[in-house]
């Protein structure tokens, strides 16, 4: 599994890049961007490159490369079998996580689609009045990936990354 982070995720899991690696399929590079919500604890934006279908999860306690990548990789997966996706990712992203990378980002065009959303954050954060639990992130990825957004794959310039 691949995953891109910027700069100050990169500091934030105190880790360094590694060398770039072409994606196995488009299931498995994930950008992570980190960022403050309006309760001022530290959260993770994590987007799959192709479809834009984001999980948040908390970042407390993520502060090493291996935590980091268990847990988000973890996360993915709870917030893909919450959503009725559980077969695509025991199909295309399991068999993949015997190698894992952290490499800097590639693409402005996710970063800047990750940007639009962590901008929004704080409107979700006091509508749902979230909390640091899983439900709660999952109402909170749900928000975010019934947004449409602009994507260089869709064939109508914007795609709802719940859709992919």
């Amino acid at each position: 599994m691949i995953f891109r982070l910027t700069k100050n995720a990169l500091d934030y899991v105190n880790s360094s890049f590694e060398a770039d690696v072409a994606p196995q399929n488009r299931y498995v590079e994930w950008f992570a961007d980190i960022f403050i919500g309006t309760d001022k604890k530290k959260y993770f934006l994590l987007t799959n490159a192709y479809s834009l279908f984001s999980v948040v999860i908390p970042a407390k306690n993520l502060n090493k490369k291996d935590v980091f990548i268990e847990n988000a990789v973890a996360e993915i997966k709870s917030y893909f079998e919450y959503t009725g996706h559980s077969d695509l990712f025991s199909s295309f992203i399991a068999p993949n996580l015997e190698k894992n990378v952290i490499t800097k980002t590639n693409s402005r065009s996710v970063l800047g689609t990750m940007r639009g959303s962590i901008s929004r954050i704080p409107f979700i954060m006091r509508l749902e009045k979230i909390q640091q639990n899983q439900p709660a992130m999952f109402v909170f990825s749900d928000r975010i990936n019934n947004t449409p957004s602009k994507s260089l794959y869709a064939e109508s310039g914007y795609i709802c990354p719940s859709e992919f």
